[in-house]
């Protein structure tokens, strides 16, 4: 038995029950202010364990999808929520407890094995993220609605993960938190983005070259059409 997200019931209840978790967590960040956050530091493994456990699904939807399926655009889905959980485990860095070899701590801000925290890249990688994973949900809300437009009910929900995620970092830099704080509430708000990846995979049609090019067939019928010659 299946849910209208294609999962299991169990599957699908502890995707909600993660999103449900995350949500309560951000509402404890706007309610509690920052002695809320503070309180939370405990919980920051948590998070990035979440993202882990999130990241990994995707890479195997993504495998699943292609090998089964004969879909093979979801393979350089694989290798790209792969390569973030590697990024997010810092290469096995956080698994193996090694250290950083000196010339990557050098250059590297948080000293780890890690390409997003490089010193040429850190004060850009949230804006990379946020335009990465955005042009993912115009995309997703595209094809969904344009081939299974059903699901875009339940599309709304992940769209509000992203736009709950954006939304929690800019308040807490509008609140003035201090670096602790905005350490939590970043690892929180990944976890909504990578959730809410997580769920729109799960309502994206699996033809995913079929229903790109029917998209693009049906606006090109759209923009181009020449008009009837009145009788």
């Amino acid at each position: 038995m299946k849910t209208t997200l294609g999962m299991t019931p169990l599957g699908s209840a502890g995707l909600m029950a993660s999103i449900g978790a995350v949500l309560l967590s951000a509402a404890a960040v706007c309610i509690g202010g920052l002695d809320a956050v503070h309180g939370m530091n405990f919980s920051e493994n948590w998070f990035e364990h979440i993202q882990h456990a999130t990241l990994l699904v995707c890479a195997i939807l993504c495998l699943v999808t292609a090998f089964r399926k004969k879909h093979w655009l979801w393979l350089p889905g694989a290798a790209f929520f792969l390569l973030l959980l590697g990024e997010e485990l810092n290469w096995g860095q956080e698994l193996l407890l090694f250290e950083t070899p000196e010339s990557i701590a050098a250059v590297n801000a948080h000293d780890e094995l890690s390409i997003h925290n490089l010193d040429i890249l850190i004060s850009y990688s949230k804006l990379i993220g946020m335009a990465v994973f955005g042009t993912f949900f115009v995309a997703a809300n595209a094809l969904i609605a344009f081939a299974r437009p059903r699901a875009l009910p339940a599309l709304m929900a992940f769209n509000g993960l992203f736009a709950a995620s954006v939304m929690t970092q800019f308040a807490a830099r509008i609140f003035g938190y201090d670096y602790l704080a905005l350490f939590v509430v970043d690892e929180m708000a990944e976890s909504m983005v990578y959730l809410g990846v997580l769920g729109g995979l799960f309502l994206l049609p699996r033809d995913l070259w079929g229903s790109a090019w029917g998209l693009i067939s049906a606006l090109k019928v759209r923009l181009f059409a020449v008009p009837a010659a009145p009788a």
